[in-house]
């Protein structure tokens, strides 16, 4: 997935918004670019990917002590 403003691959999830419900339905959910901050729209299984991979992100972050 390409961000179709910069071309960057790196994205976050958004916040729901309720004029999200009806791309909700169909199964589309926001994320936004990490670079240039866009919000778009993506099909939800990429999206729980970027949740995922978040979370495996983090528990592979060294500790600070």
């Amino acid at each position: 997935m390409k961000c179709p403003y910069c071309g960057s691959s790196r994205f976050r999830l958004s916040h729901l918004r309720f004029s999200d419900l009806v791309h909700l339905l169909v199964v589309r959910y926001p994320v936004r670019c990490r670079l240039c901050r866009e919000r778009m729209y993506a099909f939800l299984p990429d999206a729980l990917r970027l949740r995922g991979s978040l979370h495996a992100s983090k528990e592979d972050a060294p500790v600070e002590k």
